[in-house]
């Protein structure tokens, strides 16, 4: 069953957290073979969006994709995280308790979509002024003054 889910836009806070993916189990890999790998329970709190660490990851390979436990979910809501997609780029072993990656959560305020608009249009109405009249503009006053 599809769900249709409303598209909406988002403010970033200025907020975050990083957060360890730890692997919690011993695994064998080989070099350029995809595995999933079962991860330390991560919880992703509402209002927020996580975005990988490329510089954080494990020495044998990265995480390429965060797998959720369950249905997707809004995200306004508490999300979970119990296995990763692991790319490995040379044979080995991870054990458990191992870093596999860090994500960064970042904070966000969904917004109505027609208010980025607004905002945007204003934007480039500002942008699409010639200097003289931007700086006598009541919308930018500490432009070039």
């Amino acid at each position: 069953m599809h769900k249709k889910m409303d598209e909406y836009a988002y403010r970033i806070m200025g907020v975050g957290e990083w957060r360890a993916l730890i692997s919690a189990e011993d695994v064998e890999i080989k070099g350029y073979s995809p595995i999933i790998i079962k991860i330390n329970k991560v919880e992703f709190p509402p209002n927020s969006i996580c975005l990988m660490l490329a510089r954080m990851r494990h020495a044998l390979g990265a995480v390429v994709e965060i797998l959720h436990v369950g249905e997707p979910k809004y995200v306004e809501k508490v999300r979970y995280a119990g296995s990763v997609l692991f790319l490995p780029i040379h044979d080995g072993v991870i054990k458990k308790g191992e870093l596999l990656g860090v994500v960064n959560v970042i904070y966000i305020k969904p917004v109505k979509k027609s208010r980025i608009r607004h905002i945007f249009e204003k934007l480039e109405k500002m942008l699409s002024m010639d200097v003289d009249h931007l700086v006598e503009s009541e919308d930018w006053p500490y432009l070039f003054k």
